[in-house]
Protein backbone atom coordinates (compact mmCIF):
# COMPACT_ATOMS: atom_id res chain seq x y z
CA UNK A 1 0.00 0.00 0.00
CA UNK A 2 0.96 2.99 -1.10
CA UNK A 3 1.40 5.85 1.46
CA UNK A 4 1.57 9.73 0.74
CA UNK A 5 1.78 13.15 2.09
CA UNK A 6 0.12 15.82 0.15
CA UNK A 7 0.82 19.22 1.00
CA UNK A 8 -2.28 22.03 0.32
CA UNK A 9 -2.14 25.70 0.24
CA UNK A 10 -4.15 26.20 3.56
CA UNK A 11 -2.43 27.22 6.46
CA UNK A 12 1.32 26.19 6.43
CA UNK A 13 1.74 23.86 9.17
CA UNK A 14 4.93 24.42 11.38
CA UNK A 15 7.98 22.28 10.36
CA UNK A 16 7.99 20.94 14.00
CA UNK A 17 4.67 19.44 13.50
CA UNK A 18 5.53 17.17 10.70
CA UNK A 19 6.14 14.01 10.60
CA UNK A 20 9.04 11.96 9.21
CA UNK A 21 8.75 12.73 5.35
CA UNK A 22 11.05 9.19 4.98
CA UNK A 23 8.25 7.71 6.13
CA UNK A 24 6.11 7.98 2.90
CA UNK A 25 6.68 6.97 -0.26
CA UNK A 26 5.61 10.29 -2.23
CA UNK A 27 5.65 13.89 -1.28
CA UNK A 28 3.02 15.63 -3.20
CA UNK A 29 1.77 19.47 -2.91
CA UNK A 30 -0.53 21.54 -5.09
CA UNK A 31 1.23 24.16 -6.81
CA UNK A 32 0.45 26.83 -4.22
CA UNK A 33 1.78 24.95 -1.12
CA UNK A 34 5.38 24.84 -2.94
CA UNK A 35 5.58 28.40 -1.29
CA UNK A 36 5.70 27.48 1.95
CA UNK A 37 7.60 24.04 1.18
CA UNK A 38 10.66 26.09 -0.46
CA UNK A 39 11.11 27.41 2.93
CA UNK A 40 11.31 24.72 4.77
CA UNK A 41 13.67 22.93 2.14
CA UNK A 42 11.48 20.29 1.66
CA UNK A 43 11.13 19.68 -2.60
CA UNK A 44 8.31 17.42 -3.28
CA UNK A 45 8.44 14.70 -5.64
CA UNK A 46 5.53 15.80 -7.52
CA UNK A 47 3.64 19.49 -7.98
CA UNK A 48 0.11 19.06 -9.36
CA UNK A 49 -2.13 22.01 -9.61
CA UNK A 50 -3.47 24.61 -12.49
CA UNK A 51 -0.15 26.23 -11.67
CA UNK A 52 -1.55 29.37 -11.14
CA UNK A 53 0.49 29.84 -7.56
CA UNK A 54 3.66 28.76 -8.11
CA UNK A 55 6.94 30.68 -8.51
CA UNK A 56 7.54 31.49 -12.01
CA UNK A 57 10.75 29.72 -12.40
CA UNK A 58 10.03 25.94 -13.03
CA UNK A 59 9.15 23.81 -16.36
CA UNK A 60 5.64 22.33 -16.17
CA UNK A 61 4.07 20.04 -18.52
CA UNK A 62 1.71 21.48 -20.95
CA UNK A 63 2.61 25.41 -20.05
CA UNK A 64 4.11 27.54 -21.93
CA UNK A 65 8.05 28.33 -22.08
CA UNK A 66 11.01 26.38 -20.84
CA UNK A 67 11.94 27.47 -17.37
CA UNK A 68 14.76 25.73 -14.72
CA UNK A 69 12.97 22.61 -13.54
CA UNK A 70 12.72 21.67 -9.60
CA UNK A 71 15.95 19.83 -8.36
CA UNK A 72 13.91 16.47 -8.15
CA UNK A 73 10.22 17.09 -8.48
CA UNK A 74 8.03 16.79 -11.69
CA UNK A 75 6.12 19.45 -12.24
CA UNK A 76 2.23 18.30 -13.97
CA UNK A 77 -0.37 21.09 -15.14
CA UNK A 78 -4.01 20.33 -13.98
CA UNK A 79 -5.81 23.00 -15.76
CA UNK A 80 -9.23 21.97 -15.48
CA UNK A 81 -11.17 24.75 -13.85
CA UNK A 82 -14.16 22.38 -13.13
CA UNK A 83 -12.11 20.96 -10.09
CA UNK A 84 -10.66 22.21 -7.39
CA UNK A 85 -6.83 21.69 -7.38
CA UNK A 86 -7.13 19.20 -4.63
CA UNK A 87 -9.66 17.12 -6.37
CA UNK A 88 -8.13 17.00 -9.58
CA UNK A 89 -4.87 15.82 -7.20
CA UNK A 90 -7.07 12.85 -6.36
CA UNK A 91 -8.54 11.97 -9.50
CA UNK A 92 -4.85 11.97 -10.80
CA UNK A 93 -4.20 9.68 -8.03
CA UNK A 94 -7.19 7.71 -8.75
CA UNK A 95 -5.41 6.33 -11.63
CA UNK A 96 -2.44 4.89 -9.41
CA UNK A 97 -3.83 1.94 -8.37
CA UNK A 98 -1.31 1.73 -5.19
CA UNK A 99 -2.19 4.71 -3.60
CA UNK A 100 -4.43 4.30 -0.50
CA UNK A 101 -3.56 5.65 1.97
CA UNK A 102 -2.94 9.88 2.18
CA UNK A 103 -1.91 12.22 5.17
CA UNK A 104 -3.28 15.82 4.46
CA UNK A 105 -1.53 19.12 5.53
CA UNK A 106 -2.54 22.90 4.70
CA UNK A 107 -5.92 21.03 3.92
CA UNK A 108 -7.63 23.89 6.80
CA UNK A 109 -7.92 27.69 7.99
CA UNK A 110 -7.21 30.94 5.70
CA UNK A 111 -10.56 30.83 3.91
CA UNK A 112 -13.12 28.53 5.11
CA UNK A 113 -14.77 27.58 1.82
CA UNK A 114 -11.73 26.36 0.71
CA UNK A 115 -12.21 24.33 3.74
CA UNK A 116 -15.49 22.87 3.65
CA UNK A 117 -14.93 22.37 0.42
CA UNK A 118 -11.76 20.27 0.99
CA UNK A 119 -13.86 18.37 3.47
CA UNK A 120 -16.73 17.88 0.84
CA UNK A 121 -14.16 16.91 -2.05
CA UNK A 122 -12.62 14.31 0.81
CA UNK A 123 -15.96 12.91 1.46
CA UNK A 124 -16.36 11.50 -2.44
CA UNK A 125 -13.25 9.98 -2.49
CA UNK A 126 -13.64 8.41 0.92
CA UNK A 127 -13.82 4.72 -0.09
CA UNK A 128 -11.11 5.09 -2.71
CA UNK A 129 -8.49 6.32 -0.28
CA UNK A 130 -7.86 6.42 3.69
CA UNK A 131 -7.91 10.32 4.20
CA UNK A 132 -6.52 12.09 6.79
CA UNK A 133 -5.92 15.64 7.50
CA UNK A 134 -3.75 17.32 10.43
CA UNK A 135 -3.29 21.01 11.49
CA UNK A 136 -2.01 22.21 14.59
CA UNK A 137 -5.50 21.45 16.48
CA UNK A 138 -6.57 18.17 15.28
CA UNK A 139 -6.42 15.23 12.84
CA UNK A 140 -9.91 14.59 11.18
CA UNK A 141 -10.82 11.46 8.64
CA UNK A 142 -13.83 10.33 7.74
CA UNK A 143 -14.44 6.94 10.04
CA UNK A 144 -14.89 3.62 8.94
CA UNK A 145 -18.18 1.67 10.15
CA UNK A 146 -16.33 0.22 12.84
CA UNK A 147 -13.22 2.93 13.65
CA UNK A 148 -10.50 2.25 16.96
CA UNK A 149 -8.72 5.27 17.76
CA UNK A 150 -5.57 4.63 20.35
CA UNK A 151 -3.67 6.24 22.94
CA UNK A 152 -6.39 9.04 22.95
CA UNK A 153 -6.90 8.98 26.82
CA UNK A 154 -8.15 12.87 27.74
CA UNK A 155 -8.21 14.09 24.50
CA UNK A 156 -11.18 15.74 23.20
CA UNK A 157 -13.61 13.77 20.50
CA UNK A 158 -15.90 14.85 17.98
CA UNK A 159 -17.72 13.51 15.82
CA UNK A 160 -19.57 14.94 12.62
CA UNK A 161 -21.84 13.64 10.50
CA UNK A 162 -21.97 14.29 6.65
CA UNK A 163 -24.86 14.52 7.23
CA UNK A 164 -26.40 12.22 9.10
CA UNK A 165 -24.88 8.73 10.44
CA UNK A 166 -27.31 6.21 12.18
CA UNK A 167 -26.87 3.73 14.58
CA UNK A 168 -23.71 5.02 16.28
CA UNK A 169 -22.53 2.98 19.25
CA UNK A 170 -19.25 4.54 21.00
CA UNK A 171 -16.74 2.98 23.86
CA UNK A 172 -14.46 4.78 25.85
CA UNK A 173 -15.73 8.38 25.46
CA UNK A 174 -17.51 10.20 28.62
CA UNK A 175 -20.45 10.44 26.99
CA UNK A 176 -21.30 7.53 24.48
CA UNK A 177 -23.69 6.53 22.18
CA UNK A 178 -25.80 3.72 21.68
CA UNK A 179 -27.76 3.32 18.64
CA UNK A 180 -28.05 6.67 18.14
CA UNK A 181 -27.98 8.94 15.41
CA UNK A 182 -26.18 12.25 14.70
CA UNK A 183 -27.44 14.87 11.54
CA UNK A 184 -26.84 18.47 10.84
CA UNK A 185 -30.67 19.02 11.06
CA UNK A 186 -31.04 17.38 14.61
CA UNK A 187 -28.13 16.42 16.69
CA UNK A 188 -24.24 16.73 16.40
CA UNK A 189 -21.57 15.00 18.72
CA UNK A 190 -19.14 17.29 19.59
CA UNK A 191 -16.36 18.37 21.93
CA UNK A 192 -16.74 14.99 23.97
CA UNK A 193 -13.81 13.40 26.06
CA UNK A 194 -11.72 10.13 25.99
CA UNK A 195 -12.25 8.51 28.94
CA UNK A 196 -9.38 5.72 28.00
CA UNK A 197 -6.57 4.90 25.80
CA UNK A 198 -9.05 3.10 22.75
CA UNK A 199 -11.80 4.49 21.61
CA UNK A 200 -14.42 2.33 19.69
CA UNK A 201 -16.79 3.92 16.82
CA UNK A 202 -19.25 2.07 14.73
CA UNK A 203 -22.29 3.08 13.36
CA UNK A 204 -23.91 1.46 10.39
CA UNK A 205 -25.14 3.78 7.75
CA UNK A 206 -24.13 7.15 6.85
CA UNK A 207 -21.03 9.36 6.31
CA UNK A 208 -19.34 10.43 9.74
CA UNK A 209 -16.31 12.25 10.11
CA UNK A 210 -14.10 12.03 13.35
CA UNK A 211 -12.07 14.57 14.91
CA UNK A 212 -9.11 13.76 17.56
CA UNK A 213 -7.52 16.44 19.22
CA UNK A 214 -3.65 16.68 18.34
CA UNK A 215 -1.10 16.82 21.79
Amino acid sequence: MKKIILFLNGEPPKKADLPNLSDYDQIICADGAYNYLQKYHITPDLILGDLDSIPPLHLWRGGQGVRPKPKKGEVIKLPDQDYTDFEKILMYLSTKTTVRKIDIYGGSAREQDHFLGNLYVAKKYRHKFKITFYDQYQSYFFAKKETVLKNVKNKTISLLPLFYAAAITTQGLKWPLKKETLSFSARLGLRNIAMADTVQITFDKGCLLVFVEQN
